[in-house]
């Protein structure tokens, strides 16, 4: 529980012990009339990914517009993730349940949402697309795609890590082999097919939703071209809190030339491309990097073998308290991601923070990184060309700092939390006076 925040422990409206039995937490915020009730369902609750950090901001952002706000979640981690003023359920069988019968598990479920009773209900991530299914019977629903797997992707977020390139490929028959050949996602038969009927099931209930929310037009069109109609589909990029994240005019580049990264340090997030590119560099630097991950223990054995005037830390998780104490260091934020990003998010709080980013040009980043502007546009892959990036931001302190207040502009102006709140609240307002089927081509989707 967060410091001061007070806590009151409300049973759903059905008695203890019964298939719909599930424990409440409210905290209330005021006696005052809320524009709305919106109930958020994640499979986890804990900041274990992008989706679950933007459950956390936007959850604080809708209660300060007056909007009531309840989380369901079906797996819950040690790591405090408590919004105050936020209902919070947790609910096991959101995700599959042992010994618990579908009708049984259905039951639980709709007793849940009955006692919460939201206007509108959100889903980010859930692994099951059969809790999808009874969602959207029970209220308007609406989801926020974050990532590729588990809606147009089987496997690995359309990357191959044997080559470590990007799948270009529509989900289809092909995914039932793919792993085999490019290591993009499970390999034991039973998992890779019970993945790939989880992704056929979810787009046929993709249409059934009042509305599919994504972060980029790259998502929007992978979406597509898996097979979902163009009107279904609303393009919001997340926006951030810019009054708070570096508000006023970027700072003067650090005294000390600290290169940051932040993200899960796995190979997809390309770490080892960014150490890689360090021992490139013509000049001294220092190196932090903000996250954890399996390929932590590899990636220090190999920053101990660096020249000496490449100064690396890594931090590990850290809170995202204490992440904008990073930020405002830095000189230059890299995002060396190899996987075709979703959006991209450090990129856009880097932005805010008056910082450059040089990134790969990947997913989404091309929509909020502009090559030359705000930083640099590197093809992916390309070790030598993000060398020279890096280096030039770090021995051209007005070079940095132009291309920082043009970034900073540039997340005011289009990538602020504002923007992006009053799109969502439209987007709750119409699925919430009509619920709009809308038709999925299916004949572009190949039978499984």
């Amino acid at each position: 529980m967060m410091p001061g925040s007070s806590e009151s422990e409300v049973q759903c409206a059905m008695p203890f012990g019964s298939p719909c039995a599930g424990q409440t937490t409210s905290r209330f915020h005021g006696e005052s009339k809320s524009l709305m009730k919106v109930l958020h369902v994640n499979q986890y609750y804990a900041p274990v990914g992008g989706a679950e950090c933007y459950l956390y901001e936007i959850s604080e952002h809708l209660l300060r517009c007056g909007v009531d706000v309840a989380v369901a979640y079906a797996v819950r981690t040690g790591r405090e993730f408590h919004v105050p003023g936020r209902e919070e359920v947790h609910l096991e069988c959101l995700g599959h349940c042992e010994g618990v019968s579908a009708a049984e598990r259905g039951e639980r479920i709709r007793c849940v949402v009955d006692a919460i009773d939201p206007d509108i209900i959100q889903v980010h991530q859930l692994d099951d697309p059969a809790t999808l299914e009874l969602l959207v019977t029970l209220r308007p629903t609406v989801q926020f795609v974050h990532a590729h797997s588990g809606h147009f992707c089987p496997g690995d977020g359309k990357f191959y890590r044997r080559g470590a390139t990007r799948c270009s490929r529509s989900f289809g028959l092909y995914c039932l082999v793919a792993p085999y050949w490019h290591r993009c996602g499970r390999r034991h038969p039973r998992r890779l097919i019970t993945h790939v009927m989880a992704v056929h099931r979810w787009l046929k209930v993709a249409p059934r939703l009042s509305r599919v929310i994504v972060a980029s037009q790259y998502m929007r069109s992978e979406l597509i071209r898996a097979g979902l109609a163009p009107s279904h589909i609303v393009v919001n990029p997340i926006g951030v809190d810019v009054m708070q994240n570096g508000a006023g005019e970027p700072e003067s580049p650090t005294d000390e030339a600290i290169i940051l990264f932040v993200g899960r340090l796995y190979e997809a997030k390309g770490p080892q491309i960014l150490l890689a590119a360090l021992e490139r560099l013509g000049a001294p630097c220092r190196a932090i990097f903000v996250g954890d991950g399996p390929l932590l223990a590899r990636l220090k054995e190999r920053a101990e073998r660096l020249a000496p005037d490449r100064d690396i830390e890594f931090v590990g998780w850290v809170d995202r308290s204490r992440l904008g104490d990073f930020y405002r260091r830095a000189r230059v934020v890299v995002i060396p991601s190899i996987w075709p990003e979703p959006f991209g998010m450090v990129g856009v709080e880097a932005m805010a923070y008056g910082k450059p980013v040089v990134a790969f040009d990947v997913g989404g980043v091309a929509e909020w990184l502009k090559d030359g502007q705000n930083g640099f546009l590197i093809p992916a892959n390309d070790v030598s060309h993000l060398a020279a990036a890096i280096e030039r931001l770090l021995v051209d302190a007005a070079l940095c700092r132009e291309m920082g207040r043009r970034a900073r502009s540039l997340a005011v102006q289009q990538f602020n939390i504002e923007r992006h709140l009053d799109a969502l609240l439209h987007i709750y307002a119409q699925a919430m006076e009509t619920l709009i089927d809308g038709p999925m081509n299916l004949d572009r989707v190949e039978s499984i």
